[in-house]
């Protein structure tokens, strides 16, 4: 059932990616963020990617593949909803009498820093420490074996997966408080309750899971 759902997922923003990519110059399109749709969708896209790369047999190559796909398209996924909000913010939020503009190519160099400086900091993590397949055994109730990825010294893992989490939840707790404080918008900006619940239910949906 997880296997299909992680398929069916992959499809639908494969489909989306399409139409977004092919209606790039449309006005609806663009105005909608299209540049930071795109990259949500691919994110998206390659979550569900690192979700079927765990039903193969657990090495330790398959263990950093998916480590380094799942995190990357989450702080990438993260980041992009972050500043898609940041941007309605700024916008919908100035008081002075100035113009302000936001490009979205200027928000997606912010993106991809963002993600590029957390996947440094893993690679020398997994450069320095390894990420290994590790083979546990229970014989408490009954004899059984299980597969977990980690670094192998407890004491640098802890702290390796405190740092994924702290990221990670910043960037969602961010997120909601953008999200909460664009929920009234100007009228004139329809998306701005649709964004703020979206938001909302992404953030959610990933404390639950990471």
């Amino acid at each position: 059932m997880f296997f299909g759902f992680a398929i069916v997922e992959m499809i639908v923003c494969f489909v989306l990616l399409v139409i977004f990519i092919l209606n790039f110059n449309s006005a609806v399109i663009r105005q909608s963020g299209a540049l930071l749709n795109i990259t949500m969708l691919a994110a998206t896209f390659f979550l569900a990617l690192s979700q079927l790369l765990l039903c193969l047999s657990r090495t330790d190559a398959i263990c950093t593949l998916v480590l380094f796909v799942y995190r990357t398209s989450l702080i990438l996924l993260m980041s992009a909803l972050l500043f898609k909000n940041y941007r309605v913010y700024r916008i919908f939020g100035n008081k002075s009498a100035n113009a302000l503009k936001i490009t979205e190519s200027s928000l997606l160099v912010k993106v991809f820093i963002i993600t590029f400086i957390y996947a440094a900091v893993i690679t020398v993590f997994v450069a320095v420490f390894g990420f290994k397949a590790i083979t546990f055994q229970s014989t408490k109730d009954y004899y059984y074996q299980f597969v977990k990825c980690e670094i192998p010294y407890e004491t640098w893992d802890i702290i390796f997966q405190f740092f994924l989490e702290l990221i990670a939840i910043a960037l969602i707790i961010l997120t909601l408080i953008l999200a909460w404080l664009t929920r009234k918008a100007q009228s004139g900006y329809n998306e701005s309750v649709p964004l703020a619940a979206f938001s909302g239910i992404i953030a959610a949906a990933l404390l639950i899971f990471i």
